[in-house]
């Protein structure tokens, strides 16, 4: 499949943000292992702990509240990019929210957008900061 980008408008028409967006009131983004590791090493330590080299950003606020909405908004507004065989939701926050670290070492400050993965599995859906500059010149489909 090739790599496409959705608005939000059009993500809600082809009913990729419904699934997701139903979740957004039902579930703990800690609530299991998986989950709370993924919390963890997206939000807790900066720079991220040593089982977590190789790429990783952290946020700049380490509370579950940030994070929380932060997850809520991509799923309410953010626009779909469909890469492979996997459906992600990316929303540009508009500000600088985190940090990415390659083996530890600080690479980037200027993570502007969060993107959240497994938006459809309540057991695996978790988000990072990412770069906008990574999306912002794909164009969108219809």
């Amino acid at each position: 499949m090739k790599n496409k980008f959705y608005s939000n408008t059009c993500s809600r028409s082809k009913g990729y943000l419904q699934r997701a967006y139903t979740i957004m009131s039902t579930i703990d983004y800690t609530g299991n292992t998986y989950l709370y590791e993924k919390f963890e090493k997206h939000s807790l330590h900066h720079p991220p702990l040593p089982q977590h080299s190789g790429c990783a950003s952290v946020l700049y606020d380490p509370s579950y509240q940030n994070y929380n909405n932060l997850i809520n908004y991509t799923l309410a507004s953010g626009s779909t990019v469909l890469f492979k065989d996997r459906i992600n939701i990316v929303m540009h926050i508009g500000q600088k929210i985190g940090c990415a670290y390659n083996n530890l070492e600080l690479v980037n400050c200027d993570l502007d957008a969060f993107l959240v993965v497994k938006p459809y599995d309540m057991s695996k859906i978790h988000g990072y900061a990412v770069s906008w500059r990574l999306y912002s010149s794909f164009t969108y489909n219809e």
